[in-house]
């Protein structure tokens, strides 16, 4: 009898989620065999963690059952983190000690906060401040603060986010509307935004912009542009020109920094870019080590043709499909598929107050049906990876060798609602910010605006000329 064809997934990540899902054992051959390695047996699903944060979600309903879900797929869990690796052996060395042997293996272990740790360390970061990453522990950590502050009687007085990209501005939205409901008898307390650049969210078109600093301005959040830190004490924020930002709370939201791990697999034999990131090319194949894959926040692709994707989760969701066709391949010498990453995607900023932002093909889009959309996608992310939505006699098809497929953040696999006729009456809706608006319509406006180019021109045309 041979032995089985050993595939090893390190981190439970977006990506590996849908591995797992796919590659359980009903849909596999006997021979083949998975093992999950992750420290958490519940990790968050980052994309409704700001929405936690602001008590719209609970932190159960924002938790992925990785260790049931592994249970369900037949895929051996290990609770432990992976320490080094062998590339001469082509195995893992966990926490333990023990050591895990695969055929071909795959990494998705995310990232950690910029400015926190290593060569980009800031002063006073680590003991005053409260980083976004791990994303499984940030409620926790402001549940902690928020307790204190009730057994001191004391409250909140000055919250600075630092980082103004989208998590850093969802969180700010999210401590104003948590704190505000938490402490009503609270004297005002200010939430300052800081940015380095000179204008927020610099790639988005100037609707986008809009939308967002309307909505910061309406929820009193005070932006800092040309923001840099310098140190953190127990009671300033220390920027370069000088300046002295009194808080009495930090969220540390300055974007990703590798993972801890990518470094020690550096130095034993897959390869890293300058700033960490596990080096992949088109297939999220190591350009060292063929065996070994890599998608999510931890790698960057190496192509001259273009440039890796942003760390977002979207693509690692995107990406998930690609690794379960190229991990198949692999293991049976066949073609792999590259991956595509598209060029934009439905961006959706939740407000902490049952509203929310989004953009899309330039415009700018904001109400009580955007958040509606969004905690629509969200569920149905998650409620893919659900034990009890999974029919265990009706297995999902054995992984396709040619055309990986996936439930994008922003494709519509529900039937479709019909949309307006015509594109004055599409422009009209996605520009409806009243509590009234049927969220389905105007995501079916979206879609046929991605599937049809001249729908989608005549509704911007509409947009832009103000004919509407």
């Amino acid at each position: 009898m041979s032995s089985p064809l050993r595939i090893v997934l390190v981190g439970g990540g977006h990506a590996h989620l849908q591995v797992i899902k796919a590659l359980n054992t009903r849909s596999l051959p006997s021979n083949y065999s998975v093992t999950l390695i992750d420290p958490s047996p519940t990790p968050s699903y980052s994309g409704m963690v700001p929405g936690c944060v602001s008590n719209l979600y609970t932190q159960d309903q924002t938790k992925v059952q990785l260790e049931a879900l592994a249970r369900w797929a037949g895929v051996k869990y290990i609770k432990s983190s992976v320490v080094s690796i062998s590339s001469d052996s082509n195995s893992f060395t966990l926490a333990d000690s023990t050591i895990c042997k695969f055929d071909v293996a795959s990494l998705d272990i995310g990232s950690t906060t910029r400015g926190v740790k290593g060569a980009t360390k800031i002063p006073g970061v680590a003991e005053f401040a409260i980083p976004t990453r791990p994303i499984n522990e940030l409620v926790s950590k402001i549940e902690a603060a928020e307790t204190h502050m009730k057994t001191t009687n004391t409250f909140p007085e000055n919250i600075v986010i630092v980082g103004a990209g989208p998590a850093g501005i969802e969180l700010a939205f999210a401590m104003r509307a948590r704190w505000s409901k938490a402490f009503p008898e609270s004297p005002p307390f200010t939430v300052s935004l800081l940015d380095t650049g000179t204008s927020l969210l610099p790639n988005e078109a100037a609707p986008c912009q809009k939308v967002t600093n309307d909505a910061l301005q309406a929820h009193s959040i005070d932006v800092i542009h040309c923001a840099k830190v310098t140190e953190i004490t127990r009671t300033q924020v220390l920027l370069s020109d000088g300046t002295a930002l009194p808080h009495s709370h930090v969220i540390w939201a300055t974007g990703a920094a590798s993972h801890p791990l990518a470094h020690e697999l550096s130095q034993n034999g897959i390869e890293t870019d300058d700033r960490g990131w596990i080096r992949v090319n088109r297939n999220l194949q190591s350009i060292t080590n063929p065996a070994v894959f890599a998608a999510g926040d931890c790698c960057a692709i190496s192509d001259p043709e273009f440039d890796s994707p942003p760390k977002a989760g979207v693509y690692a969701v995107r990406s998930g499909p690609i690794l379960v066709t190229n991990l198949v391949n692999y293991l049976k010498e066949a073609p792999l598929v590259p991956y595509i990453p598209q060029d934009d995607f439905l961006k959706l900023l939740m407000l902490g107050d049952g509203t929310a932002v989004g953009f899309r093909f330039g415009l700018g889009l904001r109400g009580k049906w955007v958040w509606k959309l969004k905690d629509h996608i969200d569920q149905m992310f998650m409620d893919l990876f659900k034990v009890e939505s999974l029919n265990e006699r009706t297995p999902p098809p054995p992984p396709s060798t040619t055309t990986p497929t996936c439930i994008q953040y922003d494709d519509n696999s529900e039937t479709p609602t019909p949309t307006p006729t015509t594109p004055s009456a599409a422009a009209r809706e996605l520009l409806r910010t009243d509590n009234d608006v049927d969220f389905k319509t105007n995501w079916a406006i979206i879609q046929r605006m991605m599937s049809d180019p001249e729908f989608k021109k005549e509704v911007l045309h509409q947009v832009h000329s103000k004919i509407i």
